[in-house]
């Protein structure tokens, strides 16, 4: 999930701020904002950034649009919309919406919408009094699902030749999302007069794939009907490509004065400190063919509120945490919030969306890692995750989804596009590392709930990712795991760092495939060791030898082929010709984790990372500030994510880096703690926090988005030093540290298979205490300092 290629600076540079300098010439990608995909404007700016000519050719205006679809589909680039970082983002269960700060849908304003099933279901949604925009005082969707706004009128011409000063009409607005969305619009007449105003409402809708939202061509289109208009309900009817009738339909109460196409006018007397309230009703609708032998779609709706009611309940079944920090208490409910507002349902199949808005999908490595960070306060949600996913293991080769035999998937999407295979998302299986991911959380699942029996039910899965991790290392890259797009539309990158431009040598040129990244081999072998580990409890000696046998010999060949002597660093991947890309990168600091790394070498790995070039003070930056391609602005070559953070931290920790561990979790708090709603978003800027003293904004990052709202859950596990046990029944506390800003913590109902553990953390002066205040059930308790 990521940006397009850049053009890359070839010049070396010093790693300090003079290096933030050098890129601040350097424009963000401002692209067409596709707020009308349909026609992809010829005034779209180019895939570089540069602004495109008014007047283009249809040949140059053609190539433009292939590769802004390249970009897009190979790339992996986000969208070309240029900012949503101000957007008011609300969502329930498959249906988001994105407004402005006065709860307006504004007709050609980029990504703004309401959205389902990968659709946009109203390109524009528009309150005017008098013609004019209200003034925002106040805009929050703080409890997720709600959007709330406190509005008034600017200054207003009368129909008398008057003028109504400004602020004397509060407008509350109240957007609630279930079953569509409910927009309540109370005007409140501050005046001691009555008032003579219009209230209008503006709507407009064609029915968007969430794709060319994002800057892909819009491929076979169906019909479009003009807009259905009664008393008090105005309807818009697309009958797409896929034969999908998809049905945006507005209930308006009271009704209108006029309903004149796509415009509802209210002409309104208020009498002096008196209201009017108007609800405004809009429900979605997505109707298959031949859905006469399909359940209808009030039991469809039914069904999937169930199974999302179902886990949301299970993610606010927590242990109790509170802390001597408040924001810090504020920021943890914040992750666990935005968790719970990122359930989603494709008919009975409930899981995490990778991130609002372009990823609102079924992700494999998001959900996987997602739940992997939260296994110490909610395990259903990686049980549920991986039965999910090993339902969609792959079965079969096809070069157009990448899917293999074992492989597990990376993006599973609905809409017109995928309905008419016109892109690979049916599901693709585009990811080199999901399936040592499903196996990392396998592993992780059963040490926290002992559920040896759910590991014997995932069995055969778990045999088949092992399978197809053996076949893929007999690949170009012998050896070790590795990969190289086979789909005409498949990712070019296909790690966490799945950028065009994400993988770089260290002169600033892109790493050629197949490629083989540092971080995919110790995934590899730490998935080896879990499933070794299982395999030898369910009796089965053989297979967990020869699995623990693999892990050594790959470890001899990790430290043989990555390790830099010069550079005392591990090179970011291995290419083309079993060439190293030198890059210094973050990318080694997830091997730490697995516990691939030699001791001495893991020590040079944790003082580079937390060098001035690598670490910004809010957090480790995706490239050092010394390399040529490094741009601070850009996706994912010196951008901070704080999920990277979070699995560098862990691997710091276990290693005995615990001080380390603390400016990682120090700088990515106080980060979270400077955003709206103490939400951290899925990437921001790699600026020096010695140059600015906010975190600066990736403009089109996912917000919320699944993996970052798992950080702090996963470095408070870490600092906390819980290592659980369960099938022995016994929790091991190791080396706990809290950092300076963080005293004391208080943990009650920490769950380790069917017990619960009540621990008090205290820090006093460089040393954590732990006192265990409670426990229910079978489960002892060890605490190393």
């Amino acid at each position: 999930m990521s940006t397009s290629q850049k053009e890359h600076t070839q010049t070396k540079t010093s790693a300090n701020d003079k290096s933030d300098d050098r890129k601040n010439h350097d424009h963000r990608h401002e692209q067409n904002d596709n707020a009308n995909n349909s026609d992809n404007s010829a005034k779209a700016q180019g895939a570089h950034g540069h602004t495109g000519q008014d007047q283009l050719s249809r040949h140059d205006h053609e190539d433009h649009s292939q590769r802004q679809e390249k970009d897009v589909l190979q790339h992996g680039r986000s969208t070309f919309v240029s900012d949503i970082s101000q957007a008011i983002t609300t969502k329930h269960n498959e249906v988001f919406l994105l407004t402005t700060r006065n709860g307006d849908i504004l007709r050609g304003q980029g990504g703004l919408g309401l959205y389902y099933h990968d659709t946009r279901y109203l390109d524009c949604y528009e309150m005017r009094l008098n013609g004019r925009q209200a003034t925002s005082l106040l805009a929050t969707a703080e409890q997720g699902s709600t959007g709330v706004f406190e509005l008034t009128n600017p200054d207003l011409p009368l129909a008398d030749q008057k003028t109504l000063p400004k602020e004397q009409i509060s407008i509350q607005r109240k957007q609630e999302l279930k079953d569509g969305l409910t927009d309540t619009i109370q005007l409140h007449n501050l005046t001691q007069q009555a008032i003579d105003i219009e209230l209008t409402v503006a709507f407009a809708n064609s029915f968007t794939n969430m794709f060319v939202v994002r800057g892909a061509q819009p491929g076979k289109r169906g019909t479009i009907e003009p807009p259905h208009c009664s008393k008090n309900t105005l309807r818009f009817v697309y009958d797409g490509a896929d034969h999908h009738r998809r049905v945006t339909n507005i209930h308006f109460t009271p009704a209108p004065d006029a309903l004149d196409g796509e415009t509802a006018t209210w002409r309104l007397h208020i009498g002096a400190r008196d209201r009017f309230r108007l609800a405004v009703k809009v429900s979605l609708s997505d109707t298959p063919p031949h859905s006469a032998h399909q359940p209808s779609a009030a039991s469809m709706r039914h069904s999937r509120e169930v199974a999302h009611k179902r886990l949301t309940q299970a993610l606010t079944d927590l242990p109790e945490i509170s802390s001597s920090n408040a924001l810090f208490d504020r920021a943890l409910q914040r992750s666990f919030a935005d968790l719970h507002m990122l359930v989603m349902t494709n008919d009975d199949e409930v899981f995490v969306a990778a991130g609002v808005p372009w990823y609102v999908a079924l992700f494999g490595r998001d959900s996987l890692i997602a739940a992997y960070e939260t296994l110490a306060f909610q395990p259903e949600l990686a049980r549920t995750t991986l039965e999910l996913l090993a339902h969609y293991q792959g079965t079969k080769s096809n070069d157009f989804q990448e899917e293999a035999p074992g492989k597990i998937m990376h993006e599973l999407r609905l809409g017109e596009k995928a309905n008419l295979h016109e892109v690979p998302q049916i599901p693709y299986y585009g990811t080199v590392d999901a399936t040592p991911w499903f196996l990392l959380l396998l592993g992780e699942y059963v040490r926290w709930t002992g559920n040896l029996d759910f590991f014997k039910q995932m069995r055969s899965h778990a045999i088949r990712a092992l399978d197809w991790i053996d076949s893929n290392l007999q690949g170009p890259i012998t050896g070790f795991l590795s990969y190289g797009s086979r789909s005409e539309k498949g990712l070019i990158n296909q790690g966490w760092k799945d950028s065009g431009n994400s993988i770089v040598n260290d002169d600033g040129s892109l790493a050629l495939p197949p490629i083989a990244l540092v971080e995919a081999q110790a995934y590899v072998y730490g998935a080896w060791l879990a499933m070794a580990d299982l395999f030898r409890r369910t009796g089965e000696d053989d297979r967990a030898r020869k699995l623990e046998q693999q892990a050594c010999d790959l470890q001899k060949r990790f430290h043989e082929a990555f390790w830099m002597d010069d550079k005392q660093f591990f090179a970011l991947a291995i290419q083309r010709d079993r060439k190293p890309a030198r890059a210094i990168a973050s990318n080694p600091g997830q091997a730490l984790f697995s516990h691939i790394v030699d001791d001495k070498k893991a020590k040079a790995v944790a003082k580079r990372l937390l060098s001035d070039d690598m670490f910004t003070g809010w957090g480790i930056r995706t490239l050092s500030a010394g390399e040529a391609a490094y741009n601070p602005l850009d996706y994912q070559v010196g951008s901070v994510w704080p999920h990277d953070n979070a699995l560098i931290a862990l691997g710091l920790r276990r290693y005995g880096f615990t001080q380390q561990v603390e400016q990682v979790f120090t700088g990515i708090f106080e980060a979270a703690t400077r955003f709206t709603l103490y939400r951290l978003p899925e990437v921001f800027d790699g600026f020096s926090r010695s140059r600015f003293d906010l975190p600066v904004h990736y403009p089109v990052a996912c917000n919320p988005q699944a993996w970052a709202a798992g950080a702090l859950p996963l470095l408070l596990t870490t600092s906390l030093g819980l290592e659980p046990d369960a099938l022995n029944r016994q929790l091991r506390v190791h080396r706990p540290h809290l950092p300076a800003w963080l005293p004391s913590v208080t943990a009650k109902g920490i769950r380790v298979g069917d017990a619960r553990v009540d621990l008090r953390y205290q820090r006093q002066n460089d040393v954590t205490l732990v006192a265990v205040i409670g426990r229910r059930g079978d489960l002892a308790v060890t605490v190393d300092y």
